[in-house]
């Protein structure tokens, strides 16, 4: 995907879901662990929009619930996007999290196929 492209598509879906970002960057900056890094790529498959968010940091502790944050997340997809979305966190401890979605690709986003 062209960087320009990718940037504004990573853009857009950060700010539909800065939760997710909030809440990993706190986990990633948090302990003695990692240093802080988050990585974030979103890509096209076929009429899916996927994003991959993950940190360095501390990671989930067994037995992890989840808290508003997350819940409100899911809610927001399934009102937005009904059956036609995925959502997972995974991780465990001193392994970091990572955050997987894919949403329907709106044709009002740029062209994820088109040369730079």
């Amino acid at each position: 995907m062209p960087r320009r492209l990718h940037h504004a598509v990573v853009t857009k879906v950060v700010r539909r879901n800065p939760e997710i970002v909030e809440k990993l960057k706190a986990h990633a900056t948090s302990g003695d662990l990692g240093q802080g890094a988050i990585a974030i790529s979103v890509r096209r498959e076929g009429d899916m929009l996927c994003c991959d968010v993950q940190d360095d940091g501390r990671g989930l502790r067994a037995g992890h619930k989840e808290g508003l944050g997350l819940a409100s997340t899911r809610q927001r997809l399934a009102h937005l996007y009904g059956d036609r979305h995925t959502f997972s966190l995974r991780g465990a401890p001193g392994q970091g999290v990572h955050v997987t979605m894919a949403i329907p690709f709106q044709p009002s986003e740029p062209d994820l196929t088109a040369a730079d």
